[in-house]
């Protein structure tokens, strides 16, 4: 429960340091352009803020590879969202793009705690004692 409120907060602050990102990029960019950048923006942020405090894992090249892998699918789904709140529920582009961060949200955290959990060193079967190993001497 801790490592997923741990989670919940991380992903706050780099869901507003991703919107905020968005929302300054929306002065100079058209909004799927302005998505994009902060999308990956998001992305880098998220790993490194997923990996040090919510997994407590090193930065390493495996779990980095992968991490992207995961925000593959909900990039596809955030660019089917957005446009469509924007053109069809009439919504504003910063009201659209706060709404798609927060729906895609529990994908990042299954698909985060799958990617961070896979490289974790199991604990080594329990092993029957040795027979006469037992005894005291």
């Amino acid at each position: 429960m801790k490592r997923f409120l741990i989670f919940c907060a991380v992903g706050g602050v780099n869901s507003a340091a991703s919107f905020a990102v968005y929302w300054v990029l929306l002065h100079v960019a058209a909004y799927l352009y302005a998505y994009t950048i902060a999308y990956v923006f998001g992305l880098a942020l998220s790993y490194v803020l997923n990996a040090r405090l919510v997994f407590g894992r090193r930065l390493e090249s495996k779990t980095a590879i992968t991490f992207p892998l995961v925000y593959v699918v909900q990039y596809v789904l955030g660019m089917l969202l957005l446009p469509a709140l924007v053109q069809f529920a009439a919504l504003s582009a910063p009201v659209a793009g706060a709404v798609t961060m927060v729906a895609l949200a529990p994908v990042t955290f299954v698909a985060a705690q799958m990617n961070f959990r896979r490289g974790e060193p199991r604990e080594p079967p329990v092993s029957p004692p040795s027979v006469g190993t037992d005894r005291p001497q």
